[in-house]
């Protein structure tokens, strides 16, 4: 793979593990110290994770660095509070402190999701508020609740709940949604889930009076730490908040199982032994109407979701593999009741792989959409494009015989590998192709062997070293034009 790329982006590609080993044996060490040098430890670890975010910005260069700054303040904010109260104990100069923590974090995942996620996208929406509006409930009835009823109970103290929940809510959002999982998004969304659970069982410890410093759960907030460090000083930060593909996934069997247990668990409140609800029904019973809403919302959505899936391409708009079949087979029968003709092109990229595990998926999925626009721009209105593959196309050319076949597809060939494809500002690849080619009724007698014999020919070129046009007699030698109308 020919590319261009700044020297920069070669800089540290494994500061990441180096910055995770010695975070893991700082989590280790913690629980072998005394109470003030783990006290000491336990704050450097949050100081060194807003500095790792810091470097990650610098080496990484990412196009929107303000989001990962929020976090790093974040990470400065609790820091702050941690010193504060270790010099003056509880207050609400603290309390300030930590709570900044989670305004810094909310935003910073708004802007997050803003980027990478489509508007208007239902499943980004409806998923999360089944999951936030499931937890609130428990949230409220278990810890909100109990806390307001609490006289010596502060505004401040009730808000860390609260923020809890919001952070959820966009986290989830974040997680849910479109969007390449990078190893940089999984350090992340890990991080977040790691913090989140930590926070809950805070809060029931200090319920019940089982939480103490120092002890097992203040791990779960350093591995929070480590992560948050480690997913920005991984490379692949640069492409967290790259906008995704407007497409609406399947939800999947274990997706679908945690919604349906969402949607019910205001019900089960109502009639388990115990029944926690009951005393709660003005915001119980209105919760479970709505998620109920939400959740047939979401399954009428993903059906015709599906629907479409089956016809177009969501991240090309190109049609299916199974359109492009069918109408090779229409215009296959009415070639041969006519006497007419028509060619086949199959197009494979040689290096996408290759591209995907050196940039990252966004990388991939720009290189798609770059190889359909230049596609599209090569055909008539009349010709059929598809998308038949991970990383290949098929193209219907109407009324083409074997010899403007092979100049339109060594015509391909070429307007795939010039120019080379930007990823971003400083960054581009040569893509390459192996193109295969057939025309009815010269090289195949029947409309059904004429995909297989393109497509084994497309195998062919990439057998020969790819960048290469064939047909089934071997490579296609030609002068191609650069249009084909």
């Amino acid at each position: 793979m020919n590319s261009h790329t700044s020297p920069r982006k070669q800089r540290a590609p494994f500061l990441w593990l180096v910055y995770s080993g010695i975070g893991l044996f700082c989590l280790a060490l913690y629980f072998v110290l005394p109470y003030d040098p783990q006290q000491l430890l336990y704050t450097a670890v949050g100081v060194s994770a807003a500095l790792a975010v810091v470097a990650g910005v610098v080496i990484h260069r990412p196009a929107a660095p303000l989001g990962w700054l929020l976090l790093a303040a974040g990470q400065i904010s609790y820091a702050t509070g941690d010193v504060l109260y270790l010099i003056i104990g509880e207050g609400t100069a603290v309390d300030v402190c930590y709570l900044g923590m989670y305004v810094f974090i909310l935003v910073a995942l708004i802007m997050f999701v803003r980027r990478r996620i489509p508007r208007g996208e239902s499943a980004t929406l409806v998923d999360p508020a089944v999951l936030v509006i499931a937890a609130g409930v428990l949230w409220w009835v278990y810890v909100i609740a109990p806390l307001a009823a609490d006289g010596e109970t502060t505004a401040l103290v009730i808000a860390y709940p609260i923020l809890d929940l919001l952070v959820l809510a966009v986290a989830l959002r974040l997680i849910l949604g479109t969007g390449a999982r990078t190893p940089a998004f999984r350090l992340l969304a890990t991080g977040l889930v790691v913090m989140l659970a930590a926070d809950v069982l805070y809060a029931v410890g200090s319920a019940n009076g089982t939480y103490e410093d120092g002890s097992w759960l203040d791990g779960g907030w350093i591995l929070s730490y480590v992560l948050l460090g480690a997913s920005a000083l991984h490379p692949s930060m640069r492409w967290l908040d790259s906008r995704a593909p407007s497409v609406t996934g399947p939800i999947g069997g274990t997706r679908l199982t945690v919604l349906v247990i969402g949607a019910l668990l205001p019900v089960l409140m109502l009639v388990a032994p115990g029944r926690a609800g009951v005393d709660h029904l003005w915001f119980v019973v209105p919760a479970a109407v709505l998620l109920m809403v939400l959740l047939v919302s979401r399954l009428i959505a993903h059906t015709a979701s599906e629907r479409e899936r089956a016809i177009v391409d969501p991240l090309t708009g190109l049609h299916s593999r199974g359109v492009f079949e069918a109408n090779i087979a229409i215009e296959g029968e009415r070639a041969l009741r006519n006497r007419g003709q028509f060619g086949l092109v199959a197009v494979e990229l040689d290096v996408f792989r290759v591209i995907v595990e050196t940039y990252g998926q966004p990388a991939g999925d720009t290189v798609l959409r770059e190889v359909t626009r230049r596609l599209r721009a090569m055909c008539r209105p009349e010709d059929l494009i598809a998308r038949t593959g991970p990383h290949r196309f098929g193209i219907l050319l109407l009324d083409a015989d074997g010899y403007h076949a092979g100049h339109f597809a060594e015509a391909v060939r070429d307007a795939v590998a010039n120019p080379k494809v930007p990823l971003d500002s400083d960054v581009e690849v040569r893509v390459t192709a192996s193109v295969g080619v057939a025309a009815l009724p010269y090289d195949a007698p029947v409309p059904g062997r004429l995909l297989q014999v393109t497509e084994d020919a497309m195998a062919a070129a990439r057998a020969a070293g790819g960048n290469r046009t064939h047909n089934w007699r071997g490579q296609v030698n030609v002068i191609a034009p650069s249009m084909h109308r």
